[in-house]
């Protein structure tokens, strides 16, 4: 009695394709926006180089990261997006944004950051 070995049908191999090929494009689709955060975190921590950050007024740290966003090519935060807060000596700097895209016709990708930075008057 001769037994036959059966592999994986056609059906399933184009199945596994379809589904390597969403992820990749996925993936292609989100390596961007998570580059462009890591850009952002960047220039957060860059603040701590400013001498005196702590004592520029609030649209001048805004002014500064903007100025550096736009230099590295980051459109996902607006000027509405950075909060600064100033209390007692300490600086809080909280960037918080989403960034939407499309996947697929009406299904959307959202994805949500929250960066933040604080410095202490010395």
């Amino acid at each position: 009695m001769i037994k036959h070995q059966r592999g994986a049908s056609g059906l399933s191999i184009l199945f596994t394709i379809i589904i390597i090929v969403f992820f990749a494009g996925t993936g292609l689709k989100l390596t961007p926006v998570y580059l462009d955060n890591y850009t952002i975190k960047g220039a957060l921590d860059g603040l701590e180089e400013h001498p005196g950050i702590t004592k520029m007024s609030k649209s001048k740290i805004k002014s500064l990261l903007l100025k550096q966003l736009r230099i590295n090519n980051v459109h996902n935060v607006k000027k509405e997006g950075i909060v600064v807060k100033k209390e007692k000596g300490r600086l809080t700097v909280n960037i918080d944004y989403e960034v939407r895209l499309g996947l697929v016709q009406n299904i959307d990708l959202l994805v949500s950051f929250e960066n933040q930075f604080e410095a202490v008057a010395h």
